[in-house]
């Protein structure tokens, strides 16, 4: 009998099938058939919809065409924010990456009122739903204000700064934070949390069946892994970790990145009772993922890259990946 490889529940009828990648990260032709309906649906909502939009890799989805639409770092979004860097009254103010409906990538600023007690200090930026009295007691009669927004925007957060600031007076515009290049700089930080880990994890694991099999998936040696990825029980000795070591050999050496696929490599190694995905999305940051601790099968390794732009996947020779340092964890 055919059992998910995530609950273990047999599967009684054909399943939906399940992405090694999230097709948010690209449309491949790489496929589950023996993960059940209930975690598929779970995958989906719970850990692929806040890696989309609260990690690293979703960032990058914009920025290189692949979303077709959506947005990261709004009101409301969690473990990601966008600010301006510019020098002079704009820095620090928060903005959103947008992406159209043909993949290209643009910020918008959200509305917000920038404030400063004195000329020398800079100023601090709160979104609408912060501008209430404690606000108000920490800026006196004589601080400076800036307010950012379009339209009804702007004339909610103007009211809201009289009602709660009755001393403001409006005196003047805000240049644009135009750089020395003619852009604007922009940083952004992100928090690695737990479900864009198990995320990761799951892409792995994904993989390591899409590659050995669902079988091998189903071995005892990578329940840890599995309890990890579909109800968070996480393993002392941890499971995601970021390499500084890129997977192509060809990058190591070379120096220069030569593609924005996504990498997945996987070894089995029973020498040191490993089984170890290496997996890097859009080939930015690199994830060692040591999916089992206590393997005693033989020995395989295969590398594939996933080509973005074309939707093909193709398959590594070992001389093309880096193989990493082993260290103890």
């Amino acid at each position: 009998m055919t059992l998910c490889i995530y609950c273990r529940q047999p599967l009684t009828e054909p399943e939906p099938p399940e992405h090694v990648i999230p097709q948010g990260f690209g449309e491949f032709n790489a496929t589950l058939p023996c993960v059940c309906a209930g975690c598929n649906g779970f995958f989906g909502s719970t850990l692929e919809w806040p890696m989309r939009n609260s990690s690293f890799e979703g960032v990058l989805r914009l920025n290189l065409g692949v979303a077709k639409g959506g947005q990261i770092g709004g009101v409301g979004t969690k473990g990601i924010e966008f600010r301006i860097a510019e020098p002079g009254d704009w820095m620090g103010a928060r903005v959103l990456l947008k992406a159209g409906k043909h993949g290209k990538a643009r910020t918008d600023l959200l509305p917000q009122i920038g404030a400063r007690r004195n000329p020398t200090d800079t100023f601090t930026w709160y979104l609408e739903k912060e501008i209430d009295a404690a606000f108000a007691a920490q800026y006196p009669k004589g601080s400076e204000f800036r307010i950012i927004g379009s339209g009804n925007g702007h004339a909610r957060l103007l009211k809201r700064l009289v009602e709660v600031c009755p001393s403001f007076q409006q005196k003047g515009t805000l240049a644009p934070p135009i750089g020395q290049d003619g852009k604007v700089g922009i940083n952004f930080t992100h928090e690695f949390n737990v479900v864009v880990t198990r995320c990761l994890a799951k892409i792995a694991f994904n993989y390591l069946a899409w590659v050995a099999g669902p079988e091998f998936a189903l071995r005892p040696e990578f329940d840890e892994v599995r309890s990890f990825i579909r109800y968070g029980i996480e393993p002392s000795g941890g499971i995601v970790y970021v390499s500084s070591r890129p997977i192509l050999a060809q990058e190591r050496f070379g120096g220069a990145k030569i593609t924005e696929g996504h990498l997945l490599a996987v070894e089995a190694i029973p020498e040191r009772h490993r089984v170890e995905v290496r997996l890097a999305l859009f080939n930015g940051l690199s994830y060692r993922i040591p999916l089992s601790r206590s393997y005693g099968g033989i020995w395989f390794a295969k590398g594939h890259h996933f080509d973005i732009r074309s939707g093909e996947i193709s398959e590594l020779a070992s001389t093309q990946i880096v193989r990493p340092v082993r260290v103890a964890v």
